[in-house]
């Protein structure tokens, strides 16, 4: 599909990108017998299982992987991946700064705090462009 890439503004061939890393859904499969079981969508009016993806047709090849390599291959290497299995909280906890009853408080270098924050604000930027459907539900855009 040919558009204007939301990113970069240049008119080239738009992807089919995902509001949330397709990634995401897979590794909520792992540890199943099933591939990639269906999710649960919540909403006002209740509750349905899917294995439908927010998508829309908004970037170039070239953001796209711009997005990837700034933050979400980062994430998704480094983010929950089940009970035992959470390389940042394992990796953080060694540098505790501050333990309390109440808080805890971990060293972040620049590079780890860059990355989930690029990564944080692509999720809510790609809410901001337009109006997002899944599972026959309209999620109306982000007004930033």
């Amino acid at each position: 599909m040919l558009g204007k890439c939301r990113l970069c503004l240049q008119q080239s061939e738009l992807q089919d990108s995902h509001l949330l890393p397709r990634a995401l859904f897979r590794m909520i499969g792992r540890g199943t017998d099933r591939v990639h079981p269906d999710t649960v969508q919540l909403t006002l009016n209740g509750r349905r299982k899917s294995s439908e993806q927010a998508r829309r047709h908004i970037l170039c090849s070239l953001c796209e992987q711009c997005l990837n390599e700034n933050g979400e291959r980062w994430v998704l290497h480094n983010c929950y991946r089940g009970r035992g299995h959470f390389r940042l909280r394992s990796e953080l906890r060694t540098r505790t700064i501050l333990s309390g009853a109440e808080i805890e408080a971990y060293a972040a270098s620049e590079a780890e705090v860059a990355k989930l924050g690029h990564f944080c604000l692509s999720v809510v930027w790609r809410a901001s462009l337009c109006d997002w459907f899944c599972r026959g539900q309209r999620y109306q855009q982000v007004d930033l």
